[in-house]
């Protein structure tokens, strides 16, 4: 690590060598009259040849041509409108989401804290209903004797649908395809 530093210390030090040779480095004010473009031609052409070859000015202009749209700030403030929902937000009016804000004491509001409760249901049945269909398939293969092997058939089938149905089981399959087909490709 100390040989790193050591060679980007040489090459910084060198560039300051060769920009001393093309003449002193140009002041902070003559690089922003630089970058407006308020320099008589002649001097102008001597501080961009000098920029060109010093990486301390040339780093320097580029920050001084890069620091108006580094902020971009019109000085305009948010809307009043928003101001007020914001704040609505916070005191918990009605009809604002916010309302359920416990500011207080301080907890986490989670999606679960805001989402209704139909809503968490429906998404978690979503989720899990190939698994409950399967489960139930099992049971039933030792509740009814009769039709043991086909509701062990049943069960297995919604298993394999659940696990397949499950994102993530999707996205490992879609890697492994990759890397075999990339695997076949380097033979």
């Amino acid at each position: 690590m100390d040989r790193i530093d050591d060679l980007i210390h040489q090459v910084l030090a060198q560039g300051r060598e060769e920009g001393s040779k093309r003449g002193p480095c140009p002041t902070d004010e003559e690089i922003a009259l630089l970058a407006k473009g308020l320099l008589p031609d002649r001097e102008r052409d001597g501080r961009i040849e000098h920029a060109a070859h010093c990486p301390d000015c040339c780093a320097r202009l580029g920050a001084v041509l890069a620091a108006p749209y580094d902020k971009m700030s019109t000085g305009v403030g948010p809307s009043e409108a928003l101001v007020q929902k914001m704040k609505g937000l916070a005191e918990g009016r009605q009809g604002e989401p916010g309302r359920a804000l416990d500011l207080g004491k301080e907890r986490n509001l989670g999606m679960s804290s805001v989402e209704p409760l139909q809503n968490r249901i429906g998404s978690l049945l979503r989720k899990l209903g190939w698994l409950c269909v399967s489960l139930t398939a099992l049971l039933l293969s030792f509740f009814i004797s009769r039709y043991f092997v086909q509701f062990i058939v049943l069960s297995l089938i919604f298993g394999l649908k659940w696990v397949f149905d499950t994102a993530t089981t999707r996205q490992l399959i879609m890697i492994y395809e990759a890397w075999k087909e990339r695997k076949e490709s380097h033979k």
